[in-house]
């Protein structure tokens, strides 16, 4: 009786809503994003692929907020530190960049820098920064211009890395990002 219609991103929540609700009242409206990586190629892609990632070797992690809200949380933020800090010994002139995408500060729950902010105190000593961007365009030209290798965990930053041509590690939570 609150809504007249019901849109789901993919087919899979889409069958198991309409076992709950009349199918006429459900619908599937897919992420656009999906579209740009059955898209992409190197000739007429929208974003220029940078043939040779220079030596500097920097850094991108994409984290995902709402990880840090389950039970995994402190696994994951003690094999980052870990990670962090032996990067940053093997490689001392790169920087570590924490890149956010979501930055909402009424929204605790999905706001990337929460995650940064618990974790800092940890990571003193080693060449990491919290990005945040302000649009997506930004956003790309920046990862073109100082990310040289990536941890992606958020769905976008897959996207974003395979249209660069920027090589990354894939941490899929979401069945977003494991399509």
């Amino acid at each position: 009786d609150v809504f007249d219609r019901i849109s789901f991103r993919n087919k899979t929540d889409f069958d198991l809503a309409t076992k709950r609700f009349p199918s006429q009242f459900c619908n599937i409206l897919p992420d656009i994003a999906f579209g740009i990586c059955e898209n992409l190629s190197n000739e007429n892609s929208f974003f220029e692929t940078k043939k040779q990632r220079l030596e500097r070797r920097n850094l991108g992690i994409y984290f995902t907020q709402p990880l840090v809200c389950q039970q995994v949380y402190e696994t994951v933020s003690n094999q980052i530190i870990l990670l962090v800090q032996a990067y940053s010994l093997k490689y001392p002139d790169s920087n570590i960049y924490f890149i956010s995408f979501n930055t909402d500060p009424n929204n605790k729950l999905e706001n990337d820098n929460e995650f940064f902010d618990k974790i800092a105190p940890d990571l003193i000593g080693t060449k990491s920064k919290l990005i945040n961007k302000l649009n997506v365009k930004e956003m790309i030209d920046w990862i073109n211009d100082n990310v040289d290798v990536g941890i992606c965990w958020r769905f976008h930053s897959h996207i974003f890395h395979m249209a660069l041509g920027i090589p990354f590690w894939s941490f899929a939570q979401s069945n977003k990002v494991k399509r």
